[in-house]
């Protein structure tokens, strides 16, 4: 599915990047908060550093993954916790809680095997 959109946003002419996190070696968020205090990205210079810096300029992030155990794998869980440093510390009372510029957009692609179409239907919802 993820392939089908690429080639149809890249025949409307976009410019797509693309990332697999599974060929990638990196860590989770450490819980450091030096995103919050001293540097306003993540600390952790890593395979998903360049991944983090290209969400920072796309306009429209895709992220597309199987559902393992009903979420979605383990690498891609990973990659959404190391977005925390996106967060400006005063989130909670800032009208502006991203370091994101306003507007980005984010389609959400997942899929399992099994074939009974009802067997995740409460992690679409």
């Amino acid at each position: 599915m993820a392939k089908k959109f690429i080639g149809t946003a890249e025949s409307l002419g976009a410019e797509v990047q693309t990332f697999v996190l599974n060929k990638l070696e990196y860590k989770g968020c450490q819980g450091c908060y030096v995103c919050k205090t001293k540097k306003e990205s993540c600390v952790l210079d890593d395979g998903l550093t360049p991944v983090l810096d290209a969400v920072k300029y796309c306009d429209v992030l895709v992220i597309a993954s199987a559902i393992y155990y009903g979420d979605v794998t383990s690498q891609t869980k990973a990659f959404i916790d190391r977005t925390f440093s996106y967060i400006k510390p005063d989130y909670i009372t800032n009208p502006q809680p991203s370091r994101l510029a306003p507007g980005k957009k984010v389609l959400w692609i997942t899929t399992q095997e099994d074939p009974d179409p009802n067997r995740y239907q409460a992690v679409d919802n």
